[in-house]
């Protein structure tokens, strides 16, 4: 299954990566502060140490775990016999599931400090692009899989479950970290069910209440449901500062500097 999820994992991911870079070009959304290809330079270089150490450390990705899964009957939905019964909500509640799991694995990442040092370097870009989307500590790539395969195993969730979720969750982070508009007239009824760029920006604001919002990467029901959705930022989509407010005065974060930032003695505030 490894290599299967790979192909279509990459199609997606470069197709997805140039539509979005192209609308950036064509209707970009704010003015860039930092030069781009510096900055795609670090992000992506972070983003192929995470995918390296999560290949070393574990030998299966959570689609493969997936499918053993299913071959050996395990989890409280083949206890249930949701897959004998329909297909379709076997897949269905699966993809839920992990979305919402995402959705409060963000949650807490922000609320318990040595989590939040890990997931700060993803707060650290002063801009947001397409490449800010693959922008996670590699330590923070790899719980957030350990979390996935621990979701897997107890639920038993499918295998097309995880794949499909997989895609669609590497797909919207580029998507909703995209620096591009959507008219008012499309963007305000698409918020109400996924997360847009608009609607995910709010979340990277200086401002710690805005910071704590919007903490959905796909379907943006989890924020409205549970009192996280913020509708607009104080300062206007224009005007609002991003990044880490105690850390502005920081004119570049290398490579270096981003993956061993959460290891410094600096306090970061949650």
């Amino acid at each position: 299954m490894i290599e299967a999820e790979t192909f279509y994992r990459l199609i997606v991911f470069f197709s997805i990566f140039a539509l979005v870079a192209l609308l950036e070009l064509i209707i970009p959304r704010r003015p860039k502060n930092r030069p781009v290809l510096k900055r795609w330079g670090v992000n992506f270089g972070i983003l192929f140490l995470g995918s390296l150490l999560v290949r070393v450390i574990i030998p299966w990705a959570a689609i493969d775990v997936a499918y053993h899964v299913e071959r050996l009957n395990w989890g409280l939905f083949h206890y249930f016999a949701f897959s004998k019964q329909s297909v379709f909500w076997d897949f269905f509640l699966g993809f839920l599931l992990l979305d919402l799991a995402i959705y409060f694995q963000h949650r807490v990442f922000h609320q318990i400090p040595w989590l939040w040092r890990l997931h700060s370097v993803h707060h650290l870009d002063r801009d947001l692009d397409v490449s800010s989307g693959n922008r996670f500590h590699p330590l923070e790539i790899l719980l957030s899989m350990f979390i996935k395969i621990g979701l897997v195993i107890f639920f038993g969730i499918s295998a097309w479950s995880v794949l499909v979720f997989e895609i669609v969750l590497n797909a919207s982070s580029m998507f909703n970290h995209g620096n591009f508009r959507i008219s008012n007239g499309l963007e305000r009824p698409l918020r109400r069910l996924i997360i847009t760029p608009d609607f995910h920006r709010i979340h990277h604001s200086v401002y710690p209440d805005e910071m704590n919002s919007n903490f959905g990467f796909f379907l943006s029901i989890w924020d409205w449901t549970f009192g996280t959705a913020l509708k607009e930022p104080k300062d206007g989509q224009l005007g609002m500062v991003i990044g880490l407010d105690e850390y502005h005065e920081l004119k570049w974060v290398s490579l270096k500097e981003a993956l061993v930032f959460p290891f410094k003695k600096n306090e970061i505030k949650v």
